[in-house]
């Protein structure tokens, strides 16, 4: 059974900062938990810079992104060197890393940092299963942010699938001829 670590880092943009009527955000972002870009919008030039630092720090494989309003981001990443690898959040490819992650979780084989943004992520997220018992992460609420789960299934998924297909030491460890 594989053990995994997540250091996550999490981003709002200033006005959702502003916004927060709970004092979540602002007691993070004094923290050093959350990184804020300015105005309404999350700012992905930032995100790109830190992705950018953590390759030239980390042996990075690839980076798994969500289509969804990243595309611009994974091309520009993709021209700095990075494999991105599209990874989209639908019920078939999020069921067997959420169910992994889940067991990773119970079987204390998952590890953190203890971020409080990610454990908050966590106690907002819910699994539904659909009628093939099949697990997807889901708010209860609308307001309240799971991003850090999905992100972390949406990486289990590419291990997973990495595991799959096997790697290349391995083939050429154990190549087959025909």
């Amino acid at each position: 059974s594989k053990n995994y670590w997540m250091f996550p880092r999490f981003y709002l943009p200033e006005d959702a900062v502003l916004e927060d009527r709970t004092g979540n955000y602002q007691r993070w972002l004094k923290a050093g938990l959350l990184t804020i870009t300015e105005g309404n919008e999350i700012d992905f030039k930032t995100i790109g810079n830190d992705v950018e630092e953590d390759m030239s720090t980390f042996n990075v494989i690839e980076a798994a992104y969500d289509s969804w309003r990243a595309t611009q981001l994974a091309q520009d990443l993709t021209e700095k060197g990075a494999t991105m690898v599209e990874y989209r959040t639908i019920v078939q490819k999020m069921s067997e890393p959420l169910k992994e992650f889940y067991a990773a979780v119970n079987g204390r084989r998952f590890h953190h940092d203890g971020n409080e943004v990610f454990m908050w992520n966590a106690s907002n997220t819910v699994n539904k299963e659909d009628k093939k018992s099949n697990w997807f992460p889901d708010k209860e609420r609308n307001q309240n942010k799971i991003d850090g789960i999905v992100a972390g299934t949406m990486t289990i998924g590419r291990l997973l699938y990495r595991e799959e297909e096997g790697s290349i030491d391995e083939w050429l460890a154990n190549p087959i001829t025909g």
